[in-house]
């Protein structure tokens, strides 16, 4: 008797021990852990139980910016002023993150603050443009203009202003990359191919070029070859909005909705002024059956569609 009572505490105790890792409760876990737990809630249209353990994380460390900004996001739909208030928290600890400024606009849109939308809107896009590199003093504006014609979905313009500028500088990575966009943009897979070819023969490490070879692949049915271009510039660059764009329409075209909303999760948190990524979102939340959700992403996707259009109409500078 007291050897079967002393194997059954063995057994327990192993048990316990191995359940430690994946059901652990999400106070337990380390915050990088708690944060793929969320995400994941996230993704299965979980949203109360990630809010509740990002503010789990909080309370271990209140500065924790990425906790910060996912709880601001979540709440943008139920509460909004008080997401107002956690991202302005978040912008207030990465001042150079375009994300927090840019759905704090949002969400001012939602209350009826116009002008206080369009301030906030605009100042997260000039951040965004900064971390792309394609606002610096000596863009030309030929390539002000088949940016802008690039961003209005205008590829064919987009093409012509990007071939005007690599004839008069051909030795720019940059823009035979942008050319290579835009041509994928337009389903001209082999020109795009070629282009993005040209853009690594220049610089080797590139992994926004990458990401368009993944995309031209994608397009062609080559999907293990797109895959592993997009592991190649995650490599390079883990936080790549793009890549993980294209990851999670890669993971759509495979019906793995859960995966995919987690990844155009991310590319959505990165980079939140491309309506592509909003657009996108919604779609994967409404075949998930998450139609509140999915509706409430291709709203936002149209209102950021429109303060694009706005701007452009009114002139201001447009370099994304």
């Amino acid at each position: 008797m007291v050897r079967r009572l002393a194997s059954l505490a063995v057994l327990a105790l192993l048990l316990v021990f191995s359940g430690c890792g994946k059901n652990a409760p999400p106070n337990s876990l380390p915050d990088t852990e708690a944060l793929k737990l969320a995400d994941n809630q996230w993704s299965r249209g979980d949203m109360p139980r990630a809010e509740k353990t990002l503010q789990g994380i909080l309370e271990r460390d209140s500065r924790n910016f990425a906790a910060r900004y996912r709880l601001g996001v979540l709440q943008i739909e139920d509460s909004p002023r008080d997401a107002i208030a956690s991202l302005e928290q978040a912008a207030a600890l990465a001042p150079e993150h375009p994300g927090p400024r840019f759905f704090i606009g949002l969400t001012r849109l939602q209350l009826g603050d116009r002008n206080g939308a369009i301030a906030d809107m605009s100042a997260g896009l000039a951040l965004a443009d900064a971390r792309r590199g394609y606002s610096l003093p000596d863009t030309t504006e030929t390539v002000r203009r088949g940016l802008a014609a690039l961003r209005r979905e205008r590829f064919a313009e987009a093409m012509g202003a990007f071939h005007e500028a690599l004839a008069a500088d051909s030795t720019d990575a940059t823009l035979w990359y942008l050319e290579a966009l835009a041509s994928l943009e337009a389903g001209l897979w082999p020109q795009g191919e070629r282009a993005a070819r040209a853009a690594l023969r220049r610089r080797s490490s590139f992994p926004e070029a990458h990401v368009v070879l993944a995309g031209v692949y994608s397009g062609e049915g080559r999907k293990a070859e797109a895959h592993e271009e997009l592991q190649i510039a995650l490599a390079h660059s883990p936080s790549l909005a793009s890549a993980h764009y294209r990851l999670g329409m890669l993971l759509l075209k495979s019906s793995e909705y859960h995966m995919a909303a987690r990844r155009i999760w991310i590319a959505l948190l990165e980079d939140p002024t491309n309506p592509r990524y909003f657009y996108a979102l919604g779609r994967v939340f409404l075949r998930m059956g998450l139609r509140d959700a999915g509706t409430f992403y291709l709203a936002r996707a149209d209102d950021i569609r429109s303060f694009l259009a706005e701007r452009e109409n009114a002139g201001a500078p447009v370099t994304r």
